[in-house]
């Protein structure tokens, strides 16, 4: 690959604002990159579909929000030397699959707890999988692989430490941690992650420096996040503790770029 890439393009949901606001306030960050950005919310990101070599909505609530935050209809694509997709997994939300069913390998079941129903892990593994495959990142990366170019995957950020604060919303996730079950099914996410997005991407995880405990994003990185917006995003509320600011958007950024030069 060279070590100089023409055109890059970002593609993601919500998060990708975390990056275009990193970008924009110091672009000259990433160097060699004529780079751009194709934001869309939630679940539209899977509703984009390849049909030759442009990137079209397949549903009505998609079709919109490319022109609301684009201000595009669809998009050719074929002229792009590589595609990051940012967010559309949620490793956050990935941890209601093994809230009520694990299996013996788990540490809490080593432990003694036996409320969950016990499955074997290759049923944890398969369901992990179909998620994975399923997510907005999975189906947009089985179209765009086909194109040939390099594909980098980032992840949502991991929640805010300050989510402790709010165990009704986020009570399956505190729980994994709680009972000692997150190192075991993070390696198993990752596991996974690797066998569904591997052979099409090259697949990155959290910045080490923006982490807390593993499991959670220092709230540095999150307060004073701001919407996907068209042009200018009003601040998330006090109490989002899922997305990132435009210095955490510049460690991903960080991350993206090396990936692509050293392929």
């Amino acid at each position: 690959m060279s070590l100089s890439l023409p055109r890059v393009l970002f593609i993601g949901n919500s998060h990708l604002g975390a990056l275009r606001l990193a970008h924009a306030a110091q672009p000259e960050r990433w160097p060699g990159w004529d780079i751009y950005f194709l934001g869309v919310l939630a679940n539209r990101l899977g509703e984009l579909d390849l049909r030759g070599d442009r990137l079209v909505p397949m549903t009505d609530a998609a079709r919109w929000q490319l022109r609301y935050y684009n201000h595009v209809p669809s998009l050719d694509i074929a002229g792009f030397d590589a595609f990051v997709i940012a967010g559309g997994v949620s490793w956050i939300r990935m941890a209601a699959i093994c809230a009520d069913h694990r299996s013996l390998d788990f540490p809490s079941i080593a432990a003694g707890d036996s409320r969950p129903q016990l499955v074997g892990r290759s049923f944890l593994q398969q369901a992990l999988h179909a998620r994975l495959a399923q997510s907005s990142a999975g189906k947009l990366l089985s179209r765009i692989a086909g194109l040939g170019k390099p594909v980098v995957v980032v992840p949502e950020p991991m929640l805010s430490a300050d989510a402790a604060q709010d165990a009704d919303r986020y009570a399956i996730y505190l729980d994994l941690i709680a009972r000692g079950d997150a190192d075991h099914w993070l390696d198993v996410f990752r596991q996974a992650r690797e066998r569904v997005f591997g052979a099409s991407a090259r697949v990155i995880d959290w910045p080490d420096e923006a982490l807390v405990g593993r499991f959670y994003t220092d709230p540095r990185f999150m307060r004073g996040s701001r919407r996907l917006a068209p042009v200018d995003g009003a601040a998330h509320p006090d109490d989002d503790y899922e997305h990132a600011n435009a210095a955490y958007g510049a460690l991903v950024m960080d991350q993206a770029w090396s990936a692509l030069r050293n392929g």
